[in-house]
């Protein structure tokens, strides 16, 4: 049986397997050639079907987010990409849980909305939650090792872990997701009550500078 069959044997839609997909329609370069295989993630168990697969067949595979300042080869890439569309945001109070896939500005929108701040830093920072985990991103004086509380994340053999701030190992634009193989899929989230008017202020204000820093 060819990959193309295994993976919609394990579940995954065919509407969401792209084969010889040209990847600059996923990254924010537009450029680069094409993937063997370019698969669209929903739930934690196609994740783990897709890591088996590739175990089973000795497949390389790569885990994507938004695309953000991705660069893929002209070449293209022999294996299979994985894009995490897991989006889901729940929110207790000043504690948010967020899985990976949920872009920056989806949840500082969120955030607005329920009078919650602390992550304006990140509101104009390009990419999604489990790509800001994973390289520690930060703007103005904060950074995301200021919220994070806990990290779920997905080793390679398919085992779930949840780890504390401390356990991620934060530093100036890294963390230990930085060289761990492991892909992380939801966060816990600490914020602070505010005025929305105020709030939503101040994310605008950076939202706007970090616009015309990048159109200069």
């Amino acid at each position: 049986m060819d990959i193309y069959n295994k993976l919609l044997e394990s579940k995954i839609k065919k509407e969401n397997i792209y084969v010889n997909e040209d990847m600059s329609k996923h990254t924010s370069f537009k450029t680069g050639g094409k993937a063997d295989y370019f698969i669209k993630v929903y739930s934690i168990e196609e994740i783990k079907n897709i890591l088996k697969i590739s175990k089973e067949n000795n497949i390389p595979f790569l885990v994507l987010g938004n695309g953000t300042n991705v660069l893929v080869k002209d070449e293209g890439y022999k294996g299979i990409i994985i894009q995490i569309k897991m989006e889901e945001i729940h929110i207790d109070g000043t504690q948010v849980i967020v899985d990976s896939g949920t872009k920056n500005a989806t949840l500082s929108r969120r955030l607005l909305e329920n009078s919650l701040t602390g992550f304006e830093f990140a509101s104009g920072i390009p990419g999604t939650i489990g790509g800001a985990i994973k390289m520690n991103a930060g703007a103005y004086g904060s950074e995301m090792k200021d919220i994070v509380l806990e990290v779920t994340y997905l080793d390679y053999d398919g085992n779930v872990h949840k780890i504390s701030n401390d356990d991620c190992k934060f530093q100036y634009r890294s963390s230990i997701f930085s060289q761990k193989n492991a892909i992380i899929l939801q966060a816990k989230l600490n914020f602070r009550l505010r005025k929305k008017r105020r709030n939503r202020k101040k994310s605008k204000r950076i939202i706007n500078t970090t616009k015309r820093k990048t159109t200069t």
